[in-house]
């Protein structure tokens, strides 16, 4: 039996075990012990790393991880607009980390900035997986990285040598990383020790995505490394702050192993393979098992998919508006697909992400220009949430779907909040009554969705909770709430719904 010291620390309802898996050559695996119904907590617990990226070093906090873009405030657990009230400070020694707040700073003071302050402070590291590699040691240096935790970031993969063998120029880069972090750290090991501990961090981190669809930097645990892949996964991971939460999709019997998908397991098989290449493998899933012609028969004749990927790989996410057009104007790529078919959902999830981010920091009362990027990011919203959604995720509490919903209500609260004369937009044909009726519609089928596709204790339910109080003056079961309203007011929210897919371009 492998050593189980690795759940240590894990908050879980069920007792799992690891075991050698069947789905890893000569690896590890999680192993439910006991069955765990579907939409249940499999283990959350705090992250041994958390780290930003160069992207986001000023708007994340370096030690809780709050970032000023979040939706939902990770510390009161109430909807934020973008953590407005949020101020992030400089550390006064290195100028390149930030945080939220004095007892943040004192607190990675001590956890791993006291070693690695004078190391920013001497260069600016663009490199994310060498400032993971000198955060680790800086711990190891602290103390402040347990016996047992060292020893299984240790017990990690490294796949170094396919590495080398694969990126020619990667040889060099790690032994460069490895010098280097030898040197600012002062620390005693050899340099292949180091370059083993850069190529493990870079194989088995995951990347921290929040629920606004924002890459803002890695994450590293050896627990969640250890779960192994699967293109029809039983369980799904997101993240709270620095806490990783895996839950599970579907119920999972005793004796059976834990999955997630290390890419997006909608996407066509020979796609989804392309993305795997980065941990060295081939799935083997029953999944992929299928012919890939399954994929390639959903396709309408005439249109070609290649156009749409090469969309995808040149989408420009400080540009939406060219991005849309390139797509869906006029003899674009994407004109007459459906919207159920991938890649179709997934390029109406770039482009919403790319114009939330146009407004996100701005104040959308003064500028014509941003209000009309927040109709624009409607206009792909729904049929994400309507069309796209509901085909490739049919599971309708999984976690995405949810947080798409979500986005796409909070999305609807702000227009209600700026746009206070919609017939300044004639294309708008909505009275802000009806947006604001919409928007209690979809709010309280996240509501009614949020506790089981994330618990009842996770921020977005308790937030969401609070906001249905807050803007509505209701509580309770939002299933109930639901039967309880008249039969014509819930034909008047649905005639709207429907209306307002019309509007977005969707055949209804």
């Amino acid at each position: 039996m492998p050593d189980q010291s690795l759940l240590d620390g894990a908050k879980t309802k069920t007792k799992l075990s690891i075991e050698t898996s069947s789905l890893a050559v000569d690896g590890l695996g999680l192993i439910a012990t006991a069955v765990i119904p579907a939409g249940e907590d499999v283990f959350s617990k705090q992250q041994i790393l958390n780290i930003a990226d160069s992207a986001h070093l000023i708007t994340t906090c370096d030690c809780c991880f709050i970032w000023l873009g979040d939706s939902v405030n990770l510390r009161t657990y109430t909807i934020s607009a973008e953590n407005s009230g949020t101020i992030l400070k400089k550390c006064g020694g290195c100028q390149v980390v930030r945080y939220c707040s004095t007892s943040c700073q004192r607190k990675a003071w001590k956890s791993h900035h006291k070693a690695e302050c004078k190391v920013y402070a001497e260069k600016y590291i663009e490199d994310v997986y060498l400032r993971a590699t000198i955060r680790l040691l800086c711990m190891r240096k602290l103390g402040t990285i347990s016996d047992s935790q060292w020893y299984w970031v240790n017990r990690m993969q490294s796949h170094m040598e396919d590495y080398c063998r694969s990126e020619q120029l990667f040889r060099q880069a790690i032994s460069e990383a490895a010098s280097m972090a030898l040197r600012w750290t002062g620390m005693a090991d050899s340099e292949e020790v180091i370059r083993e501990l850069y190529c493990r961090i870079k194989l088995n981190h995951m990347t921290n995505i929040r629920m606004e669809s924002e890459t803002t930097g890695i994450t590293l645990d050896p627990l969640a490394a250890i779960i192994n892949h699967s293109c029809d996964p039983n369980a799904f991971c997101f993240f709270e702050g620095t806490k990783i939460r895996v839950r599970s999709l579907r119920p999972i019997v005793a004796g059976e192993e834990i999955t997630i998908s290390y890419t997006d397991d909608t996407l066509a098989r020979d796609t989804r393979r392309g993305y795997l290449t980065r941990w060295f493998f081939d799935c083997a899933c029953e999944k992929c098992a299928k012919n890939a012609s399954d994929d390639v028969l959903k396709i309408p004749r005439g249109f070609n998919v290649e156009a749409l990927n090469d969309a995808m790989q040149s989408f420009d996410f400080s540009q939406p508006d060219k991005s849309d057009f390139a797509i869906f104007g006029a003899g674009g790529p994407g004109v007459g697909w459906p919207a159920d078919l991938q890649p179709i959902p997934n390029l109406h999830s770039h482009l919403a992400t790319g114009y939330r981010a146009k407004t996100m920091f701005s104040d959308p009362t003064v500028s014509h220009e941003v209000q009309l990027n927040l109709l624009s990011e409607l206009r792909h919203r729904l049929p994400l949430c309507f069309v796209g959604d509901p085909a490739i995720r049919p599971i309708s509490t999984h976690p995405m779907r949810v947080i798409n919903l979500f986005m796409l209500t909070m999305l609807l609260r702000r227009i209600l909040l700026v746009l206070k004369d919609t017939s300044k937009f004639p294309d708008f044909k909505f009275q802000r009554t009806e947006v604001g009726l919409v928007y209690k519609y979809y709010m309280m089928k996240v509501h009614e969705d949020a506790p089981i596709s994330h618990g009842k204790d996770s921020p977005l339910a308790v937030s969401v909770a609070e906001l249905m109080r807050r803007d509505f003056a209701v509580a309770g079961d939002p299933a109930m709430m639901l039967a309880s309203m008249k039969d014509d007011q819930l034909q008047t929210m649905r005639g709207i719904h429907l209306r307002m897919l019309q509007w977005s371009g969707m055949r209804v």
